[in-house]
């Protein structure tokens, strides 16, 4: 009976999803572009394709990294519209934009409670990396971040360039030079300008700290899984 209650919830939710992705329109940016800014916003985002970095404080700190499937704008979740944090676009992303007022219309009622299973997921997201930044070192804090990165992307290879990847970690770009060196040394990666490629991922994680397992294990159980639209991700409609 239960198993039956939660696939009608699914499929109700998926209806509702697709009411807004039929509403939304996309948006393309470049790397380094904001996508969501601090303050006030009337507008929510779905990130269809990419990366994107949510970042707190002054100096911004990385706090989530986010892939496809994400919602980028939680206040509107909240029903507050508010923005607290800055996200930027770390690769070439694909949002679907869409008003804030429509997500509380449409995903309103009985589906709040998968609503805040999200909202749930993602604050045990930024916990996890408030923690993995004050008690980890900054080469295994690297080794996980690449190994998160690249299995939101699912594939091999980060664009990135050292001073990026040390603004996120909070650290000085010859920190991770040298730990990109150590993981290079150590034959898990390639370091080339702008581009770090992932030669053993088995290598890459035993040098990574425990965090980057349990964030990845985490995301398998996120947004996506809860809602069943593998389709967000992949930008298709369910039609």
């Amino acid at each position: 009976m239960a198993a039956r209650g939660s696939a009608a919830a699914t499929a109700s939710f998926a209806g509702a999803l697709d009411a807004l992705f039929k509403a939304g329109r996309r948006r393309a940016f470049s790397r380094g572009e904001k996508l969501i800014k601090p303050g006030s916003s009337t507008e929510c985002q779905i990130l269809l394709s990419g990366l994107a970095s949510i970042r707190f404080g002054n100096p911004a700190i990385e706090v989530d990294l986010l892939g496809p499937g994400s919602l980028l704008n939680l206040g509107a979740l909240l029903k507050t519209n508010e923005n607290e944090h800055l996200a930027v676009a770390l690769t070439e992303c694909e949002t679907l934009a869409f008003p804030a007022r429509l997500l509380e219309q449409t995903l309103s009622g009985p589906r709040d409670a998968t609503l805040l299973r999200y909202v749930q997921e993602r604050m045990v997201q930024s916990m996890r990396a408030a923690s993995c930044h004050l008690n980890h070192a900054t080469d295994r804090r690297l080794a996980s971040w690449l190994a998160v990165a690249t299995e939101l992307t699912g594939g091999d290879e980060i664009r990135i360039t050292h001073a990026a990847l040390a603004a996120l970690l909070g650290v000085r770009r010859p920190t991770v030079t040298l730990a990109l060196q150590m993981l290079e040394g150590e034959q898990a990666i390639w370091s080339k300008r702008g581009r770090i490629i992932v030669r053993d991922r088995a290598r890459l994680f035993s040098r990574s700290c425990r965090c980057a397992e349990s964030r990845i294990d985490r995301r398998r159980l996120g947004w996506r899984r809860v809602l069943g639209q593998e389709r967000i991700a992949s930008g298709e409609s369910s039609e």
